[in-house]
């Protein structure tokens, strides 16, 4: 873990990001960017010890933020970006200019997606960071202005000589902010409400907790390079949809259902994580134990009312 270091850590008010400054604000000086829509969001960072800087990255305003940090750990994103144009400007551009502004520091991290892979028609295809076609169009403007800002750090990286590691997130879960997409099926599964998945092919993921992703930050910087690294960021096992939402449904004494359609447009993500494993070593929460406590944690919000 990270101590006495000066961090730029943007996304804060996320899912990741928040989960990431939660774990780092004890031990380092931590500098938040976000854009604090919500009330009290702000106040609830500060209070906790951490810098806030509201801050819209596409903007290239970094003005108040420390340009010779020790490290960069960028994870926001504009996730439904209404027009490519604004998907470029927030996932591409706004990456690219704090990496300018920040040239300064150590390394950067650059969290991605691996929605930028082409899907391949084989369910259990291995994904492989150096080899595998992107241009991958799931989720509308997203992934492509996500590829775009893959496309931008790596030009910066060179440009301004950082090191910089490309972590690819596949499917996250916790209990930071909204808790991520397992979160979100468990409230469909809670109120009754079928879950959507294509008829002719099964989807698997490598789902990866918040704990675990906190302890890939400080080794991945570390492996950060010239020319860049990417690492896929997945859990050390692929796991069937149904067998994961199953066992979450069992767990909150509920029965998940099933809705099957092949116009229904949701990937497999089979990651091949040889490279990560070689970075971070294996996960520290298999995916049945880290599921447990997220359904412990999260089904009696759910049940009150509580989004996820």
């Amino acid at each position: 873990m990270l101590e006495g270091k000066v961090l730029v850590l943007t996304g804060l008010t996320g899912r990741v990001g928040g989960a990431f400054a939660s774990a780092l604000a004890s031990d380092n000086e931590v500098h938040g960017l976000a854009r604090f829509t919500e009330a009290g969001q702000r106040e609830h960072w500060e209070s906790m010890g951490i810098t806030t800087h509201l801050c819209d990255l596409g903007s290239g305003d970094f003005s108040r933020v420390p340009p010779n940090p020790d490290f960069v750990i960028h994870v926001a994103a504009n996730t439904a970006p209404r027009s490519p144009m604004e998907g470029l400007r927030d996932n591409a551009e706004g990456s690219g200019l704090l990496m300018h502004h920040c040239r300064r520091a150590k390394a950067f991290l650059h969290v991605s997606t691996t929605g930028v892979y082409l899907p391949n028609p084989d369910p259990l295809h291995l994904y492989r960071e150096d080899v595998d076609v992107l241009g991958g169009g799931y989720l509308g403007h997203y992934t492509g202005s996500k590829l775009a800002g893959e496309g931008a750090v790596r030009v910066m990286a060179r440009v301004l000589e950082l090191p910089l590691v490309i972590c690819r997130l596949d499917v996250q879960y916790g209990i930071s902010s909204t808790g991520g997409q397992p979160v979100a099926r468990l409230g469909m599964i809670l109120r009754g409400e079928p879950i959507r998945l294509p008829k002719s092919k099964p989807v698997y993921h490598t789902p990866v907790s918040d704990e675990d992703l906190v302890a890939f930050i400080e080794p991945c910087l570390n492996a950060a390079t010239r020319p860049p690294l990417t690492v896929n960021w997945g859990g050390d096992e692929a796991v069937r949809v149904e067998t994961y939402l199953d066992y979450m449904a069992d767990l909150a004494g509920v029965r998940a259902t099933y809705e099957y359609s092949d116009d229904v447009q949701y990937r497999s993500c089979n990651l091949d994580n040889t490279r990560r494993l070689s970075i971070t070593g294996p996960c520290q929460v298999h995916w049945k134990d880290g599921l447990k406590r997220m359904v412990e944690f999260w089904a009696p919000k759910l049940r009150a009312g509580g989004r996820g």
